[in-house]
């Protein structure tokens, strides 16, 4: 690392105030063996401050802005609900034939904690969805990513994305489904080896979709009540969900 002029100035300066100081106290105050036994002290803590400042203050602070940069990113993250990922999540679910094997556990309620989230995230790590897929189906799907490219795009353009790295893997899920469906003239004509293939393809984006929805759900959850009680009466997994408040 190239230090620069005045961190180099600085560097002087303290050292010889420091030695002007520690000529000071032999002159006026004590002999060489009280300072070195001083210096010696000091040299036995200088390990203990290092421990503290580098691997615990540190990692607080980092971890503190670590949380403030992803409570930032979590209100991109609300931007691509509202804007895609909302009508996206529906559009796929209400055409899930096992949607019934997940829907009870993603039934979010005002009075969910930690452990309900975690609970729900393992059963869609584990989950696939059975699709009856056909032309008309992949074209209705493909013009929702279409009418979304630009948006996505302007989304990639952010950097700080790199350090949400799961909502950057949807991203890049829905990108490459957009390109496939880009690559292909005729969705209604089509071998069942490429139909099975765009069925991969879309089922990988559908499960990232449910997971970074329960994330930013409970994001809500801990910070936002007032945004988490909306989302709750919008959750698209549930048929009864109402916005307005019986």
């Amino acid at each position: 690392m190239k230090l620069r002029t005045w961190e180099i100035k600085l560097g002087i300066f303290l050292l010889g105030l420091s030695l002007s100081l520690y000529l000071l106290d032999f002159l006026e105050f004590h002999g060489i063996s009280y300072i070195l036994d001083n210096i010696l002290l000091q040299l036995a803590y200088l390990p203990i401050y290092i421990f503290l400042s580098t691997l615990i203050i540190d990692q607080l602070l980092a971890k503190r802005e670590k949380r403030a940069l992803l409570r930032k990113l979590y209100m991109v993250v609300g931007i691509f609900n509202h804007e895609m990922g909302g009508e996206l999540l529906e559009f796929l679910s209400k055409r899930d034939a096992n949607i019934d094997k997940i829907q009870n556990n993603l039934l979010i309620e005002t009075s969910w904690n930690n452990k309900d989230f975690l609970e729900a995230r393992k059963g869609v790590e584990e989950y696939r969805g059975k699709w009856q897929v056909d032309g008309e189906f992949l074209e209705q799907l493909r013009d929702l990513v279409f009418r979304k490219k630009d948006f996505l795009l302007r989304l990639m353009e952010n950097p700080n994305l790199l350090e949400h790295e799961a909502f950057t893997e949807l991203l890049w899920a829905i990108f490459h489904l957009t390109d496939e469906f880009a690559h292909r003239k005729d969705l209604r004509e089509q071998a069942e080896a490429d139909r099975v293939h765009l069925i991969r393809d879309m089922d990988r984006a559908y499960q990232l979709l449910i997971l970074e929805w329960l994330s930013y759900m409970e994001h809500l959850h801990e910070d936002y009540p007032y945004l988490y009680s909306l989302a709750v009466r919008t959750n698209p997994f549930n048929s009864k969900a109402r916005v307005e408040i019986q």
